[in-house]
């Protein structure tokens, strides 16, 4: 018997399989694109970790050439059981030879008579107690006479002395004790009535210091021969910046020793050579080409890191100044053949002790002034260095008014001025009889009392005169007077005047160039050009030339200055080519969206097309089956 078949047909077809094998194949332009998001990713973590060293960097040059770290102080003292000290930057280095004859005491006064126990009963009365410039009186009754009573009532008058009760071994006493020390803290005790039990004995306290006199509750010491009296034990104020710490006496001569604090300026030397070094080395890793994947890194070919690499080295192979410690090398910050800097300890230690001015120099920016008014305060990153000389045009003036009427004799009516600066005011009361001199010294008084910046004086022509304390047009005030006749002149509508800024310009050494300048108060500062942001306060009673002014800036503001514009968040390099790279992606991320948009219509299209083509044969098969069946039932 035979059969019947048609070639081709078997179980149908695998549709999602085929589809599948389609897809990828036609995906691969997506893949292209994943990849180039993948490098582009790459690239922007090299540019923040990038960004992160430097940022690093930054912080360790915004502390170098902060003021602290050059200016630190110590002090160190030749007898430390004796005396000890800590020092500010305002302290100037030097030596200083102290003798310690006596220490502050905290005055201390004891009850005469001892008592059983802290509870006995003790008479009534009162006293009259004094601890410096405070006087309260005590007053013991029924109520609170005991031991006790008496302590607790000390401590409830508030007064700056601590009442305790003591056991001395046969009994208990009452002490006082000042709560600071010196003679402007001494104990006194007056008008005492107070008894003990018996009602006619005195409850008597006595001071337990063997002193002549209440000044001998100061410290005295000698500072460089110099007698010294204080009422503390630490003191402060007798050497500039320095904080002294008494504990003994002595003798012997104590030597105290300020000097620059080298460690502290060491270590922040080795901060920045540290992060230096963590940038540099991150460079040179891009460059480097990876043996396992035959590649550099992924920032190698970037322009931008080409820059900012020539930049650091730039900056740290040149030269500050002219003097002996004009390079790095010079300072022991030695330069290494891969671009990285090391710390010769020697060198470095030598110059710190010996030279530190000149170090200080090497990485600040400093100005120098030529003229004795001229005073060098700051500039910012976008002041350069040079030499420019000081023009001024307009003095800075202080706002001021003067009285019409002349007071050679004395005031003429009584008068009331009210001052006015800001949102302060003083109200003066003037009487009749009181010479220019009383009148000025009453408003200074009250000037003082409330805080207002203004000062009174005499014009030189007998006229009362009023200044603010600062120039500047920042500065204005106002007087009025409650009459319009005699007095001082000033009158019910009153007097006012506003302060005037300085005003001038900076000259270009080199060029000739000169560049606008305008201050606030006394400070000139640079509107324009090099000379932007340079501040320089002038001490001008007129117009004219203040000299020159020589602005260096040394390696920790160079380099300060070129990482915060390389970090900038805003328009810094780094920060523009991340928001491209960035946008990049984004662009990236939208042709994936649109693609797969049509990929997913092929994909739907292609299974459209297999599931016909799977169907038609499956019918195809069913008829195969059908007539194999009746093909069967025939008999040949």
């Amino acid at each position: 018997m035979g059969s019947f078949s048609i070639p081709g047909l078997g179980g149908g077809l695998d549709v999602q399989g085929i589809v599948s094998q389609i897809m990828f194949v036609e995906r691969e332009p997506v893949r292209n694109i994943e990849r180039k998001i993948d490098s582009t990713q790459q690239k922007i973590n090299a540019y923040n970790d990038l960004n992160s060293k430097l940022s690093s960097l930054l912080s360790k040059l915004e502390a170098l050439n902060g003021p602290d770290q050059f200016s630190a102080r110590k002090a160190s003292s030749s007898m430390t059981e004796l005396l000890t000290a800590s020092a500010s930057s305002t302290a100037s280095p030097g030596n200083y030879q102290l003798q310690v004859a006596r220490l502050a005491l905290f005055d201390n006064f004891a009850s005469q008579s001892s008592f059983a126990s802290s509870d006995q009963t003790i008479g009534t009365g009162s006293f009259e107690l004094t601890v410096g410039s405070e006087t309260v009186t005590i007053t013991i009754d029924s109520s609170n006479n005991t031991l006790s009573g008496l302590r607790d009532e000390i401590r409830k008058a508030g007064i700056p002395v601590n009442p305790s009760i003591i056991y001395d071994g046969s009994g208990y006493r009452l002490t006082l004790t000042s709560k600071e020390s010196g003679a402007e803290n001494a104990i006194s005790i007056s008008n005492n009535n107070l008894t003990l039990a018996d009602g006619s004995t005195p409850f008597s306290l006595a001071r337990t210091h063997q002193i002549g006199d209440i000044s001998e509750l100061d410290a005295s010491f000698t500072v460089n021969g110099l007698q010294v009296t204080s009422s503390s034990n630490q003191v402060k104020d007798v050497i500039e910046g320095v904080a002294l710490n008494l504990h003994g006496t002595s003798e012997s001569t104590i030597t105290l020793s300020v000097t620059n604090d080298v460690e502290t300026t060491k270590t922040a030397i080795g901060d920045f050579v540290t992060a230096y070094n963590e940038v540099y080395s991150f460079i040179n890793s891009q460059f480097q080409v990876v043996e396992a994947t035959e590649r550099a890194g992924t920032l190698a070919g970037d322009y931008l890191l080409r820059n900012i690499q020539s930049e650091l080295a730039a900056i740290v192979s040149g030269s500050v100044g002219s003097g002996p410690v004009s390079t790095l090398a010079a300072a022991g910050i030695e330069l290494q053949n891969d671009g990285t800097l090391k710390i010769n300890e020697d060198v470095l230690s030598d110059v710190l002790e010996t030279q530190f001015d000149e170090l200080k120099n090497l990485f600040l920016a400093v100005g120098e002034a030529s003229h004795s008014r001229a005073t060098y305060l700051g500039s910012s990153s976008k002041t350069q260095a040079g030499t420019y000389e000081i023009n001024i045009t307009q003095v800075a003036e202080n706002a001021e008014v003067v009285g019409p009427n002349v007071i050679s004799g004395t005031l003429g009516t009584d008068e009331v001025l009210t001052f006015t600066l800001g949102s302060k005011t003083s109200v003066v009361s003037l009487t009749s009889g009181l010479t220019l001199n009383e009148i000025i010294s009453r408003i200074n008084a009250q000037f003082q009392e409330d805080g207002l910046a203004l000062m009174a004086s005499n014009d030189g022509a007998d006229r009362l005169r009023i200044q603010s304390e600062r120039a500047g047009s920042e500065v204005s005030f106002s007087v009025t007077s409650d009459t319009d006749s005699g007095g001082t002149g000033i009158g019910i509508t009153g007097l006012s005047d506003t302060g005037q800024d300085i005003e001038g310009s900076y000259v270009d050494v080199a060029t000739g160039t000169v560049y606008s300048a305008k201050g606030t108060g006394e400070v000139l500062v640079g509107l324009e050009g090099p000379v932007q942001d340079l501040r320089v306060s002038i001490d001008a009673d007129s117009p004219g030339s203040f000299g020159t002014l020589h602005l260096s800036t040394g390696y920790a503001e160079q380099l300060q200055r070129l990482l915060k514009s390389v970090t900038d968040s805003l328009e810094g390099p780094i920060s523009t080519s991340v928001n491209n790279l960035e946008a990049t992606i984004k662009s990236l991320r939208d042709d994936i969206t649109r693609l797969e948009d049509r990929l997913a219509l092929r994909e739907a299209n292609l299974i459209d097309q297999f599931s016909r083509a799977n169907q038609a044969l499956q019918l195809l098969q069913q008829m195969q089956n059908s007539l194999t069946a009746q093909f069967n039932q025939l008999n040949f």
